[in-house]
């Protein structure tokens, strides 16, 4: 297989927590937020990039064409179950997110459409550096 599924989602919901941390302290003990709309895309180009370390160190020929889309189209899903996920416990906690969203939720499906399309290129091209990053570093230790 192209990657590991269930790595793919350990990086990604570790990195989510991690950030989600990084925010809450920096709003609690600095005062200054630090959320922004990039936040959803970093789990998702760390994880990228582990599995294209981890596949060049397993096999000698690089993913092309129709296989590596395929496997960032995966990643993807995974990515986007995650944060449905995440929105749905934010409901649990917070049920004034569920009341506003239950209003009219097209917009939150239309920013999810958006993220899942961002999502796909995201771990095209960082699962493509973390290949590159494996087999350049391989290269300098031989």
């Amino acid at each position: 297989m192209i990657f590991n599924p269930r790595r793919y989602l350990l990086i990604f919901g570790g990195a989510m927590i991690v950030l989600f941390v990084l925010t809450l302290a920096g709003q609690a003990l600095f005062g200054i937020n630090l959320g922004s709309a990039a936040i959803p895309l970093i789990p998702a180009m760390a994880a990228a990039a582990v599995e294209g370390q981890r596949y060049a160190r397993e096999h000698r020929e690089d993913p092309v064409g129709m296989v590596a889309w395929q496997a960032a189209l995966k990643m993807s899903f995974i990515a986007l179950g995650l944060n449905i996920l995440q929105l749905g416990l934010m409901m649990l906690v917070q049920p004034a997110t569920y009341t506003v969203m239950m209003q009219n939720p097209l917009p939150s499906i239309g920013i999810l459409a958006l993220y899942f399309g961002l999502w796909v290129l995201v771990n095209r091209f960082f699962y493509r550096i973390g290949l590159r990053n494996e087999r350049s570093t391989g290269a300098r230790k031989r």
